[in-house]
């Protein structure tokens, strides 16, 4: 599984776990424009759901929930395709989802 730091912009003067969260919402939404792989994977992952958002919403959920938990020590992001077949840290299920809703269409941001 390849883990990759993320590089994304963040605001400016915020620190700690409101800047963790700005980097994995920059990061998340970044992944849900240009990742075309990732998008496609949750749209098959969604299609049982049909078009309702919050029945896409939990069908992400409940997949994300079905998946490993692989402990982590450090700030390491892995790519969300793999995390979607491998599992991850908490981290990498936050990034997924967010991606996934933004990919989606859904609003959502992270809540500190």
């Amino acid at each position: 599984m390849s883990k990759q730091y993320a590089v994304v912009p963040t605001r400016e003067g915020i620190e700690g776990v409101l800047d963790k969260a700005a980097i994995m919402d920059a990061l998340s939404r970044r992944i849900a424009e240009n990742d075309r792989d990732f998008v496609t994977l949750i749209r098959d992952i969604c299609k049982p759901a049909g078009n309702a958002a919050q029945a896409q919403a939990e069908a992400i959920c409940n997949y994300c929930k079905r998946l490993p938990y692989h402990r982590e020590y450090g700030e390491l992001f892995a790519d969300p395709k793999d995390v979607l077949r491998h599992g991850g840290d908490c981290d990498d299920m936050v990034i997924v989802c967010l991606s996934a809703l933004h990919a989606l269409a859904i609003p959502c941001c992270p809540d500190v």
